[in-house]
């Protein structure tokens, strides 16, 4: 009985890791979108600050003898270069931070994999309990049937003897006083 109750308690939890591991691969796949986006971003992010510097250090080599338009569109480009790097720079620790969500996501796969792997193995040990001792003690069970039944037999003569001599007894006696 213990057997069973256990074995129904091991597939709840298995069902259970079951459902936790289909929930949490859509957050794994919707996290790795995400990802790739960032990581686009951060591409294009890259080729914008690369550009910009180029066209600082061109427009600065090139014209050795700026005039106030041309210092004020350095200034604008140096600017926007340090805005784009520390796009850059927030764009990096968002991916950090999604790769460790990822990670996160990965372990607690994992976990959950392997636990749903245990309970699995003590569900099948559970039931190889089960039918072993099912084995073992059905014939001592039929054998017990057998032997209530012989027993019972025995048990209705005799009741039916005392019965008779119940009521024979009673008959004697008032034969005696008479």
């Amino acid at each position: 009985m213990d057997f069973n109750h256990e074995t129904i308690d091991l597939i709840k939890d298995l069902n259970k890791k079951e459902d936790e591991l289909k929930d949490l691969q859509p957050q794994q796949e919707t996290i790795n979108k995400e990802l790739k986006v960032l990581q686009k971003e951060l591409l294009r992010l890259d080729s914008a600050i690369g550009i910009c510097e180029k066209n600082i250090k061109g427009h600065i080599d090139s014209n050795s003898k700026l005039t106030n338009t041309h210092e004020e569109k350095s200034k604008t480009l140096q600017d926007q270069s340090e805005h784009l790097i520390i796009q850059q720079e927030d764009l990096e620790g968002k991916i950090k931070g999604h790769s460790q969500k990822d990670m996160d996501v990965v372990q607690e796969i994992n976990d959950s994999k392997n636990i749903y792997s245990q309970l699995e193995k003590q569900k099948a040990e559970g039931l190889k309990a089960i039918e072993e001792l099912n084995d073992q003690y059905l014939p001592l069970v039929t054998e017990a049937d057998k032997e209530k039944e012989k027993l019972q037999k025995v048990f209705n003569v005799k009741l039916k003897q005392l019965q008779n001599e119940k009521i024979k007894k009673p008959q004697k006696l008032k034969r005696l006083k008479m």
